[in-house]
């Protein structure tokens, strides 16, 4: 009924039509979002993708992994991101996702005994997992959002609005991070015209430490990346962010983070709050080779994850 082709020269247009419908977007949010994620070349020419089509060659079901990087302990490590599922209305619950990843993931652990896959899962992906097992992927954490009143008050760090963004530094050495070098943070914000994010550098003691990435509403501020320049304590900033929020004329600052026992007891002591959940919730999970063997147990605990909403794709 099915015919499964791998991917190797993207139809942009009968993907986007096919994601455009699954995700019930409009077109000018289909053109912009994905136009935005397949630009990186890199993403196009290492993509590993299949595609189910009817006997009338029409894409009804789609799976892709594209190139990633993590670092972790000061070592940048290559890996994949599982980017886009979709399948037609009309065509579900006859088992293509399964077939399409089990082609994916039987081509990438072929090429890598060591490969790591990791996903950014909504409700409905995580659905898909549970229910889609033979692949194996696993739930590592989620995204929790803390919230703070903004307030006038003396900070110890300054915030001075910037307009490009700079490679980051890694920190904490322990956690794994995804790799913000200059191609990436170009490509994630500076290259995503479409959304208004606002950039800004944390100056302490007359020197720039960090870029803190926010995004304005109408009545809070969002942070959602931290970009480290040089070694500083974390807590210092997030006392400060609600001057931030006061000197951006908003009542709340927030920040999304994957949720672990470190951010909770470190946002707690900042007076930050844990927000009610929102209607759209994220998790962190990761698909391991069966052969991996590195770091299996420090990889899949979410206490060893530093990640912000930022980092979702």
């Amino acid at each position: 009924m099915y015919c499964i082709q791998k991917i190797t020269v993207v139809d942009k247009q009968a993907l986007f039509d096919l994601l455009g419908e699954c995700f019930n977007l409009p077109e000018k949010s289909v053109n912009q979002q994905l136009s935005w994620r397949y630009e990186a070349s890199s993403f196009l020419q290492k993509m590993i993708a299949f595609g189910a089509y009817t006997k009338e060659k029409q894409l009804v079901s789609f799976y892709a992994n594209v190139p990633h990087q993590i670092v972790y302990k000061g070592k940048s490590k290559d890996v994949y991101l599982c980017l886009d599922i979709a399948t037609k209305v009309g065509h579900r619950r006859q088992g293509l996702i399964s077939q399409l990843s089990s082609c994916v993931y039987q081509q990438l652990d072929k090429n890598n005994l060591e490969n790591i896959s990791i996903g950014f899962s909504n409700k409905e992906g995580i659905r898909i997992d549970k229910n889609s097992r033979n692949y194996g992927y696993q739930i590592v954490g989620s995204f929790q959002t803390y919230i703070r009143p903004s307030r006038a008050s003396k900070s110890q760090v300054n915030f001075k609005r910037q307009d490009l963004l700079e490679a980051g530094d890694v920190w904490p050495h322990t956690s794994f991070q995804i790799h913000k070098n200059s191609q990436y943070l170009k490509w994630r914000y500076l290259g995503k015209s479409h959304r208004n994010y606002n950039y800004y550098s944390v100056i302490h003691r007359n020197a720039t430490v960090a870029q803190v990435v926010a995004i304005k509403k109408k009545n809070k501020v969002e942070i959602i990346d931290v970009i480290p320049l040089a070694e500083f304590d974390i807590e210092i900033l997030l006392r400060s962010l609600p001057s931030l929020g006061n000197q951006l004329k908003r009542s709340f600052v927030t920040i999304t983070v994957l949720k672990n026992r470190q951010w909770q007891e470190l946002l707690g002591r900042c007076h930050y709050l844990p927000q009610p959940l929102s209607r759209q919730k994220y998790y962190l999970t990761i698909r391991l080779n069966p052969n991996y063997r590195s770091e299996k147990t420090d990889i899949l605990s979410a206490e060893n994850w530093l990640l912000f909403s930022g980092d979702i794709l």
